[in-house]
């Protein structure tokens, strides 16, 4: 692109040096973003975001990490009311699974005002508002206090669902500054509101020189390229605004915020900031009093000052101005503190407080291959959000994603698919709204050990077939397969493969299977399953479903069968499960054909009974991108 008007007859919604595929897209409520997936190139299975005022402004959301990434295969991308949020489908985990990712926070609220009146503080505030709209996902209001300069701590622990609140548990001597937060319902808070302050009663108590006002970037009246906005999940609101040059013409970006205090006086200016590529400066301009260079170097996110101070008017609209030329530059927020001594440690101290950790964190079972963990956390905050669980071998592994097995609201875990007799170190803690994680709880759990290791491998050729059943050899695989019995057929029995094998030792057992699933229209194939008598023989198992461009046979994309090896599970209330307590003895396994699918069937190879949670079979791949080939239309 070399024209940067081209005039009212064409909407550019994207700016890129090479074309690229996108096979589903759609503009927000407002019309100000564009959503759409990559599906080729550079933004091959990705999610990207752009603005429709700058179509330079491409922002990366999440990877979809799924199989089917070519035309007319991805299910469309939705974004949510007010586009906090994007939902998609992703196999992942072998199966069809919606996965949700945030792009913003929620607008804080308008101005928060108090009023003290003896023994109580009363506040009120107005819902957010974008661009002069309502905003739709808020479902109730989340209120934060601080005495003196501490730190904020929560003071409901449910939404407040009015515009109101009394604060009756005040001092005459103290200072309390409070804030509110916005939260959707599915519990994403929102950027905070600028604290309102109810100063003492007692007369000799001297004010505090305690307020500050928070600025985002991004919100500004007007980004003017090569400053873009941006996506970050590690900074304040999700989005930060950086300086990157798109078009020959583009030389200085700047970026204007307008901004209302609430209280006068002098403010110390400060800015957090990083360069992703060479060091630059940011102008910072707040006419007229200040207009002053500041440095900027390193790509780790920090906080550099202006050394003027500025003189604010309470109620008085004022405009801060960022400039830079420089590519790379970043600037998160600016923070305005009328205490001069103050310096910002964290991207907002205000909610900086570690939560209480959890205690009583203790194991209900364990087997050869599972831990059940429960936890009792009696002094809980008003702000928990979740726990996070984390797992290694050594006790001294470091709490990180590479570690974390879950993130619940529950007080309870099952850990499966473990090696037997081995130890394992559980750390537990606890979230807030905010996102700050607390101090562990730790405990140690040994498995139990197999005392009599059990493995046996079953083909095909040691089955019982159905005598609708077929063999084949192809590929080197030897197989059986249910052939297509023309129209007539769908309500046919069920056609089983069984095998009888005997065990040495009673236990639990995972079964694993060797398969090749049908092409079929649906996206869950299910498997009919009979163990003994588990279930009353009633149990299913549902396969992965393979790549393809497009459900039915017209669309298949290959000549040959694509084999996955995968351990046999299922949901069995009130869990999911994939391992079967069996006795001693002599036992029958059954998979059942199904005669629904017509042209391309799923194929079974063979089977592997073990008591060895730890055993993975040959072929076995955990992932669902599991092909790279080039496809041919049959």
């Amino acid at each position: 692109m070399t024209d940067a008007t081209p005039g009212d007859k064409v909407k550019i919604l994207l700016n890129f040096r090479s074309g690229w595929h996108t096979d589903y897209g759609h503009l927000t409520s407002d019309r100000q973003r564009y959503i759409a997936n990559g599906a080729a190139g550079d933004m091959n299975n990705q999610l990207i975001m752009t603005e429709t005022g700058d179509p330079g402004a491409v922002k990366q959301i999440a990877f979809q990490n799924t199989s089917r990434d070519n035309w007319g295969s991805n299910t469309v991308i939705k974004s949510s009311t007010d586009y906090t949020k994007l939902v998609w489908v992703s196999n992942i985990w072998g199966y069809d699974a919606v996965c949700m990712t945030f792009t913003r926070r929620p607008e804080p609220v308008s101005p928060l005002s108090c009023k003290r009146e003896g023994d109580t503080v009363a506040l009120a505030w107005q819902p957010p508002r974008r661009r002069g709209y309502n905003i739709k996902e808020v479902m109730g209001y989340n209120l934060y206090r601080s005495v003196g300069r501490g730190p904020f701590e929560p003071l409901n622990a449910e939404p407040l669902k009015t515009w109101t609140y009394v604060d009756t548990d005040v001092k005459p001597d103290k200072m309390y500054r409070y804030s509110v937060c916005a939260q959707e319902y599915c519990g994403l808070e929102g950027l905070p509101s600028d604290a309102a302050v109810a100063m003492p009663m007692v007369v000799g108590v001297p004010p505090f020189p305690a307020h500050e006002v928070h600025v985002e970037p991004e919100h500004g009246i007007y980004t003017i390229p090569p400053a873009r906005r941006a996506f970050n999940g590690w900074t304040s609101g999700f989005r930060y605004v950086r300086i990157r040059k798109q078009l020959e013409t583009e030389a200085t970006g700047n970026v204007q915020v307008d901004t209302i205090p609430q209280y006068s006086g002098d403010y110390t200016v400060w800015l957090r900031v990083r360069a992703e590529d060479a060091p630059g400066t940011w102008n910072v301009r707040i006419d007229p009093q200040l207009k002053e260079d500041v440095a900027v170097k390193g790509v780790q996110w920090q906080w550099v000052r202006a050394r003027k101070r500025v003189s604010l008017e309470a109620g008085k609209r004022f405009r801060t101005v960022l400039t830079s030329a420089d590519d790379g530059l970043c600037v998160d927020k600016v923070l305005l503190a009328q205490d001069d001594r103050y310096v910002p440690k964290t991207i907002d101290d205000r909610f900086s407080t570690v939560p209480t950790r959890p205690k009583y964190l203790e194991n209900e079972e364990v087997t050869t291959s599972s831990v059940h963990l429960s936890w009792w956390n009696p002094r809980a905050d008003k702000d928990l959000s979740y726990y996070n669980v984390y797992v290694g071998e050594r006790p001294d592994f470091p709490i990180d994603q590479a570690h974390l097995i879950a993130s619940t609201r529950r007080t309870e875990l099952l850990d499966w698919g473990l090696k037997p007799g081995t130890g394992y170190t559980y750390k537990l803690t606890a979230v807030n709204r905010r996102e700050v994680e607390s101090e562990p709880t730790t405990l140690t759990v040994r498995t139990k050990p197999v005392t009599v290791p059990v493995l046996l491998e079953l083909s095909i050729d040691q089955a019982k077939l159905d005598k609708r059943l077929k063999k084949e050899d192809k590929g080197g695989v030897r197989y059986a397969y249910r052939p297509y019995e023309g129209e007539g057929h769908e309500k046919d029995p069920l056609a089983p493969i069984t095998w009888e094998f005997n065990l040495a030792v009673a236990g639990e057992y995972m079964i694993w299977c060797k398969y090749a699933p049908a092409d079929q229209y649906f996206t869950r194939l299910r498997i009919p399953i009979q163990l003994d008598d588990f279930l009353d023989g009633k149990a299913i198992w549902q396969m992965r479903t393979p790549y393809r461009g497009m459900s039915g046979p017209t669309y298949r994309l290959w000549k040959e069968d694509l084999w996955f090896t995968d351990r046999v599970s299922m949901y069995v209330w009130p869990r999911a499960r994939d391992f079967f307590r069996l006795s001693a003895g002599k036992h029958t396994l059954s998979l059942n054909m199904t005669p629904v699918i017509k042209e391309f069937h799923h194929k079974i190879a063979k089977v592997w009974i073990t008591n060895d949670p730890s055993f993975r079979p040959p072929g076995w791949d955990a992932q669902a991108d599991f092909t790279k080939r080039d496809v041919v239309r049959k």
